[in-house]
């Protein structure tokens, strides 16, 4: 029987690398399926599976599904392609219309396409919501990272981990053992009470893993799509420039890994927005669109 799917499922690690590299050049859109790519292609995540469009095009047309029950779909093409994106959602059996489900992290120009897809297959059943996206350039950020004295910033241990795990509103969508799994690699950040110490240079190149069973005061880590989230810090510490000193070594050390820093912010999160427009490399860039499909964003 002839296979009607117009995805094709990608299983080679390398493709996944190359398919990272070609669309970094549509950067700010790309960002999110950009460095969702790359997470996978090095193994450090392992939450979704890729697909791209069979129907010969100079450019990539790709749809990520995560894994187990259907619950985020996220997809990219420029510009030019989403026409040939809608007509394969259209006829992909990988979405399933009869179920609730999230598209994540759209580029703003698919807006009017989804929307009339959303319109015909889920009987207009979609919330809406664009964000803000700020974006990450390390050629607009010279100043050297300065922790202050009493302090210092690691990766998350075990116990660190757990408290992100705790505190992110989303946490009941995520297991805390994926996130465990997820912080075995280099992917978030944390500040850490030091018993002595002064004030001191943050050593991006060799930035230590907490201990298992210590507590963390601020945290920032990489959600599973690539994004830059989870930010927290602990009520007993805050108003002391916390987050933004681990927003800014995180920065760095994803621009040295070759992902592309960005963070998303609705449109309510007045402090969020002011902390990212004044954090050195930061600005915002464009709006990026996330659809509940028969479910409430709000």
């Amino acid at each position: 029987m002839e296979d009607k799917e117009v995805f094709l499922k990608i299983d080679n690690r390398d493709r996944l690398m190359e398919l990272s590299q070609t669309i970094r050049k549509e950067l700010p859109f790309s960002a999110s399926m950009h460095n969702c790519l790359v997470l996978h292609a090095r193994g450090y995540a392992s939450s979704q599976d890729f697909y791209e469009l069979k129907a010969p095009s100079n450019n990539p047309v790709i749809l990520s599904r995560s894994k187990g029950e259907q619950d985020a779909v996220t997809l990219f093409c420029c510009e030019a392609a989403v026409g040939l994106l809608m007509e394969g959602l259209e006829k992909t059996s990988l979405i399933d219309w009869t179920k609730p489900f999230f598209f994540l992290h759209l580029p703003v120009y698919m807006a009017e396409g989804i929307r009339a897809l959303v319109d015909r297959r889920a009987g207009g059943q979609g919330d809406f919501q664009f964000v803000d996206t700020f974006l990450y350039s390390k050629e607009d950020d010279e100043e050297d990272v300065v922790c202050p004295a009493g302090m210092r910033v690691c990766h998350l241990g075990e116990r660190g981990v757990r408290q992100l795990h705790a505190a992110w509103q989303y946490n009941k969508y995520v297991d805390v053992s994926k996130l465990l799994s997820f912080a075995r690699h280099p992917t978030n950040v944390g500040v850490y009470e030091a018993g002595v110490g002064e004030v001191h240079r943050v050593e991006l190149t060799s930035l230590q893993r907490a201990e298992d069973e210590e507590s963390a005061v601020a945290w920032v880590a990489l959600t599973f799509y690539g994004t830059t989230g989870m930010l927290y810090t602990v009520e007993s510490h805050r108003r002391r420039g916390l987050a933004r000193l681990a927003l800014r070594v995180f920065s760095c050390l994803q621009d040295k890994q070759g992902l592309v820093p960005h963070a998303f912010v609705e449109e309510y999160n007045d402090s969020s927005r002011r902390l990212f427009s004044q954090l050195p490399g930061w600005r915002s860039i464009t709006q990026t669109l996330i659809v509940g499909v028969k479910i409430s964003l709000h």
